[in-house]
């Protein structure tokens, strides 16, 4: 929580993206885009690479991966 109360202003404040955690449903290779401004300006690139990972599919602010090996390729990649 942030210092006005909102719980959400913080989440990934400073980062790019956010690995979703595994207790909240969504499976242990979901990353969560955080930084707007970074992917608006970085998304052709962000797609392309995408595109050359096998299973990677952007949605929303989204991306989900079909393997670990993946979602770790991600996390070198983009941090």
């Amino acid at each position: 929580m942030d210092d006005d109360g909102d719980i959400n202003v913080g989440l990934g404040k400073g980062k790019r993206f956010i690995v979703a955690p595994k207790h909240l449903g969504y499976g242990p290779n979901l990353i969560v885009l955080s930084d707007i401004n970074y992917w608006n300006t970085h998304y052709e690139e962000l797609k392309d690479w995408c595109d050359a990972q096998l299973g990677a599919e952007i949605v929303g602010l989204t991306i989900e991966f079909t393997n670990e090996k993946e979602l770790m390729m991600f996390i070198l990649r983009w941090s």
